[in-house]
């Protein structure tokens, strides 16, 4: 499939744009291949009809068709397909190849994208196949692909784009999503629009002086009354100097050797500097006054005293607090230049949004790629199978880090082990805390389609992540660090569902031992018990008694656990 936009291309505007073509593969049922393109010269997304019984041939002709800079190929193509795959990105200098967990070509996903496109003018539709590669292309006007005064329900989005697009080719439309984002960054991101805002701030803003002053500091030019201030400003060290010798000639000889200097200080405006110890047994620098110029102590620092008499008041009143003047202009340069970027708001909190998302998964993949993470399997099941899962940030803090397994879920999918709650116990500093946040987290980066540290993992999806663990003491908090648990724990209890994962670490221990220990065995037999909604429970405790007396033996979903710190 085609999709091109009636849009101003990148060259049409005079800016410069890198070409790239992404080729993703993927196989279902080990023999029907898939395949989509994607080129940023004309912007336009081919959908390759799925081809059954496809062989290196097919694959081949893709290649030389697509002439691909980036290839992405689902972990389900079979080996020897890959390695012709890799056999040819060898041969080419500027090619990345990468493999891609097969949950990330989603069918599905891929549909809701396709039929949300925003498509302006006429589009165009591509079906390939491997007898003709370039394949047939089939028209369809504006009125039969949008109309734009009245929002169409999802459903009808889809039968009118499934007329056009044959959206059971699962294979080829899993490939399509792939190339997502970066649709998304092209169709979206206007590079007009950031160039101008890039240009204005650039010429409004002096970053070297802003970084060095630790304000925001406005570039030469761009105001000519604010250029006069700061060259006054800036030549005041030997202006200075001229009036220290003016003040002088107003005191008897014997008084000037005691007038070190003058300076400017923001808010305080002009003041001569006078040796501290002066003062003492003459008037003339206390209250006094020669020629009818009188002084007046402002302040004194560091041995010496900083005075106002009618030299500097004159100077306040011609220059004013300058300091101030430059500050309230540079003010009002941000206030106008905030004004002309806000115009290109919507713009810019596309890119933004955009960019971040771009970011996320840029990080998620590198982390992916230096940690060891491994792609997930998703299912429908009620289910969370891991094994070796390990905590991402906890590992990166000891000298060493021993993975665990989890098996929580339905007896259907491991006879003899349908356990829905496990309850760890064990030492202080054994993990069990560890454990049941490593998992949690696992479950998380599952369901936002991350990679996730474990050798492998099978994911039952999941509606809520609801957890007590233990409160920091806070005198700022209301009601007490006992009464927040409780709360945590009430809201587990009313809106866990059998798809939940709960999580409770130390529950009871904010309170008298036995007391304690009744609540926790209260907790656990209303969350087994057959009247309730089951959800996937993982516990961490210290009250052995419970089990040893075997009051909770008669829920067979209970499994128990022990920790062991390991050398």
């Amino acid at each position: 499939m085609d999709a091109t936009v009636g849009t101003a291309s990148d060259e049409e505007a005079g800016l410069p744009y890198l070409s790239e073509s992404i080729l993703a593969i993927d196989v279902k049922d080990r023999s029907t291949l898939g395949c989509s393109v994607f080129c940023t010269t004309d912007g336009v997304l081919k959908i390759g009809a799925d081809i059954s019984m496809a062989g290196e041939d097919v694959v081949e002709q893709f290649l030389s068709y697509a002439q691909p800079t980036t290839i992405l190929v689902s972990r389900r193509v079979p080996e020897s397909t890959f390695a012709f795959i890799e056999k040819h990105a060898g041969r080419i200098i500027k090619v990345t190849l990468r493999l891609v967990s097969p949950s990330d070509f989603s069918h599905t996903f891929a549909c809701e994208e396709l039929s949300s496109l925003d498509t302006h003018g006429i589009c165009s539709f591509r079906t390939t196949s491997s007898a003709n590669v370039d394949g047939q292309c089939v028209k369809s006007s504006i009125q039969a692909l949008q109309e734009h005064d009245r929002q169409e329900p999802q459903c009808m989005k889809l039968v009118r784009c499934s007329s056009l697009i044959d959206l059971d080719n699962i294979s080829s439309l899993s490939c399509a999503d792939q190339s997502n984002i970066i649709n998304k960054i092209i169709d979206r991101i206007v590079p007009v629009s950031l160039t101008l805002v890039g240009d204005m701030i650039n010429r409004a803003i002096n970053f070297n002086e802003t970084k060095s002053q630790q304000y925001c500091s406005v570039m030469p030019g761009v105001d000519t009354e604010l250029d006069a201030l700061k060259r006054q400003y800036d030549g005041m060290s030997s202006f200075l100097t001229a009036v220290v010798n003016r003040v002088a000639e107003d005191l008897p000889v014997w008084a000037r050797q005691y007038i070190q200097s003058c300076v400017f200080l923001p808010q305080l405006g002009f003041l001569t500097v006078v040796e501290q110890e002066s003062q003492l047994g003459n008037d003339i620098f206390n209250g006094g006054s020669v020629n009818d110029n009188s002084w007046k102590k402002s302040f004194t620092h560091n041995g010496t005293a900083y005075y106002k008499n009618r030299h500097m008041e004159d100077l306040d009143r011609y220059y004013g607090d300058m300091y101030s003047k430059i500050s309230d202009k540079e003010v009002e340069v941000m206030q106008k230049l905030a004004s002309n970027v806000i115009v290109h708001e919507k713009a810019l909190l596309e890119a933004a949004d955009l960019c971040g998302e771009f970011d996320a998964l840029l990080a998620l993949a590198i982390g992916a790629a230096k940690y060891d993470w491994h792609a997930p399997q998703m299912t429908a099941a009620n289910v969370i199978h891991i094994k070796g899962g390990r905590h991402p940030l906890q590992e990166l803090l000891v000298p060493s880090f021993v993975p665990n397994d989890c098996f929580i879920g339905d007896e259907g999918m491991a006879p003899g082990r349908g356990t829905q709650a496990l309850v760890l116990t064990g030492p202080n500093q054994s993990g069990k805390s560890v454990y049941i946040k490593q998992v949690a987290v696992i479950v998380y980066l599952a369901h936002i389609g991350s990679f996730v540290p474990a050798e492998a993992a099978l994911i039952g999806t999941v509606d809520k992540i609801l957890t007590r663990m233990p409160s920091r003491e806070s005198v700022s908090r209301i009601g007490s660090t006992f009464a927040l648990d409780l709360k945590q724990v009430f809201q587990a209890m009313k809106y866990s569902t059998s798809r939940s994962l709960v999580l409770m670490d130390e529950f009871g221990n904010g309170t008298a031992a036995d007391g304690g220990a009744g609540m926790f065995t209260a907790m656990l037999d209303y969350f087994l018990s057959p009247a309730t909604a089951i959800p996937k429970l993982l516990v961490a405790t210290h009250f052995h008694e419970v089990f040893s007396h075997g009051y909770l033996n008669q829920h067979k979903q209970l499994s128990l656990m022990h920790m062991e710190v390991v050398a």
